[in-house]
């Protein structure tokens, strides 16, 4: 894992040869004067940054530090509203159809990928109606129970083994990030537990606090209060390493071979904003990621600065959808 800002996509898949010839000719563009009016003039008005989920938690966070240093730079206000329901369904399609203007953004999260393969007769094509304008962060994520439930993930493997389908986790909802992370967990550990969907996560710790629900899985960074203060205990990360925020707590990998996820937060916008704008949003994007003190503030959070272009963001998305894809098959989820 980085500690500095990421460039390219998927860690190992270099941008395509469309992808960098797509940056030569736009820095080119740049370099040369060319200043388009609809970048001149732009943002005309406030923007408003749909994020798909309730107040609270990572996304929600995310968006609005971003929200914050893009309304700075552009000299405008970038106002968070937050669109729930259906799994981000109701957010994204509202965003989908929204003006092309770049007056509307949208804070993507993993469930952009998902939703394709979990959902029919979507109101939006993912691929033909969105359009990437950069990545933002990722975000470790990390299995929680509450404490009375075990100490250790072999514990926690050996009851779910002993008491199949009796032990409940909680998700932000059916065919969110969080819930297909588990599905694919339960899946490669080999072990059957009942899924709770809440309307974001406010309501599964709650009850995940109460043990009414016994499990999450989902972004460290909004468990870390609660691992100091006791209340849940950590059983692993998503990532092949202990991540410094939450020393001590193994990699999920070392009880389940091979399990190596993480959440990922960016921003599209409908298809049909004018590149110029793209790309004026993007390097403010990119100016905001490289400042110390954002950079501090998402890593205190724990969420690492990930910085991408419009291409290599597009073209991680699509891998994303297709990866997910065959997970989905794999588990057998569907959620109409």
């Amino acid at each position: 894992m980085s500690s500095d800002t990421e460039q390219a996509g998927n860690p190992g898949r270099g941008p395509g040869r469309r992808s960098v010839l797509a940056a030569i000719a736009a820095g080119g563009a740049l370099a040369g004067g060319i200043r388009p009016a609809a970048a001149q003039e732009y943002p005309s008005r406030s923007v408003r940054v749909i994020v798909p989920f309730v107040v609270g938690g990572g996304p929600d966070n995310t968006a609005r530090v971003i929200a914050d240093a893009l309304g700075k730079d552009l000299g405008q206000r970038f106002f968070v509203d937050n669109v729930a329901g259906a799994g981000t369904l109701v957010g994204t399609t509202a965003a989908a159809r929204a003006r092309p203007d770049g007056h509307t953004l949208l804070l993507a999260s993993n469930s952009l990928a998902l939703i394709p393969s979990l959902r029919r007769n979507l109101p939006y094509d993912t691929v033909r109606d969105l359009r990437s304008v950069g990545m933002v962060v990722r975000q470790p994520i990390a299995l929680a129970v509450h404490p009375s439930v075990a100490s250790s993930l072999p514990e926690l493997l050996a009851l779910a083994r002993a008491r199949p389908g009796q032990i409940n986790y909680a998700s932000s909802g059916a065919g969110t990030g969080n819930h297909l992370f588990t599905e694919q967990f339960l899946k490669m550990a080999g072990i059957r537990m009942e899924h709770v969907p809440y309307q974001g996560t406010g309501g599964a710790f709650t009850d995940l606090l109460a043990n009414r629900v016994q499990m999450i899985i989902t972004t460290a960074s909004s468990l870390f209060g609660y691992f100091q203060s006791g209340q849940l205990r950590g059983l692993g990360v998503g990532e092949l390493e202990e991540i410094a925020q939450l020393p001590g707590i193994p990699p999920i990998a070392s009880a389940v071979p091979g399990f190596n996820e993480t959440s990922w937060n960016g921003i599209v916008v409908p298809t049909g904003t004018p590149p110029e704008i793209i790309a004026r949003l993007n390097q403010s994007i990119t100016k905001a990621l490289g400042d110390a003190d954002l950079r501090a503030t998402f890593e205190r959070n724990g969420a690492i600065p990930w910085s991408m272009t419009p291409d290599q963001c597009d073209a991680f998305i699509a891998g994303e959808i297709t990866k997910w894809r065959e997970v989905i098959e794999m588990t057998g989820l569907r959620v109409e």
